[in-house]
């Protein structure tokens, strides 16, 4: 009898979690249709207090006006990082602080698959943070190179044995990582634990903000490394 009880709870609970992979298919296929395609973005904010971002369309209504309201709002506190999605459009977008009483940037004209019938998986970034710099430090160095590691640096004439800055973005501005990444690289995203072990095969890369006052890219590679190892 407690055999045939936990094999149907057992059935229970793989129906359940089937309806729910159901359910998301049809909500993301709906979505699809009728909002059009959405871009999956990751929305940071390396600042000390919280942030608030909103979206608004640039594309005329039916009446061809510009619509006034946000599409969009997202808040997000202090170290922390927001998953999301935005549908296809064209937006433009302001970051506010102190308690949403301060405008700290804006940005116009920001193209959201407007020429795709398909999402898009790989993440579009934004640090809530204009008063920083986004760095991609590679952190290979942290796991002692490793056999791929070194391959690649003699390929790309990068030395894997110490930090190194691949790119660096304004805060407030949103982007995107080369595809290379996307495709085949570890991304650590801020805020993230670095992780403790990873395959041979990998390049490991951690999004770290740095001050935007710093001169040049021998500083931004000092606070950068100086953040990673303090928060390993």
């Amino acid at each position: 009898m407690a055999k045939s009880k936990k094999k149907m709870f057992g059935i229970i609970g793989i129906g359940f979690i089937a309806l729910i992979v159901i359910l998301g298919v049809v909500s993301e296929n709906y979505d699809k249709e009728v909002l059009g395609p959405a871009q999956d973005v990751k929305i940071m904010n390396s600042s000390n207090e919280e942030r608030i971002v909103y979206f608004y369309s640039e594309i005329p209504d039916e009446n061809g006006e510009i619509p006034t309201g946000y599409f969009y709002k997202f808040v997000v506190q202090p170290g922390e990082t927001c998953f999301d999605k935005i549908h296809q459009g064209r937006y433009s977008y302001e970051i506010w602080g102190n308690n949403d009483a301060d405008l700290l940037f804006e940005y116009k004209n920001l193209s959201i698959l407007e020429d795709s019938e398909e999402n898009d998986h790989d993440y579009l970034y934004i640090d809530l943070s204009p008063e920083s710099f986004v760095t991609v430090l590679g952190i290979n160095y942290l796991y002692g190179g490793g056999e791929f590691a070194e391959t690649m640096s003699a390929a790309v004439g990068t030395d894997m044995t110490k930090p190194f800055i691949e790119k660096i973005y304004a805060g407030g501005k949103a982007f995107k990582l080369p595809q290379i990444m996307y495709d085949r690289d570890l991304v650590v995203d801020y805020g993230e634990k670095i992780p403790s072990e990873i395959s041979y095969s990998k390049l490991v890369y951690a999004l770290v903000p740095v001050a935007n006052t710093v001169q040049n890219k021998v500083e931004a590679l000092d606070a950068a490394t100086r953040y990673i190892e303090a928060n390993l």
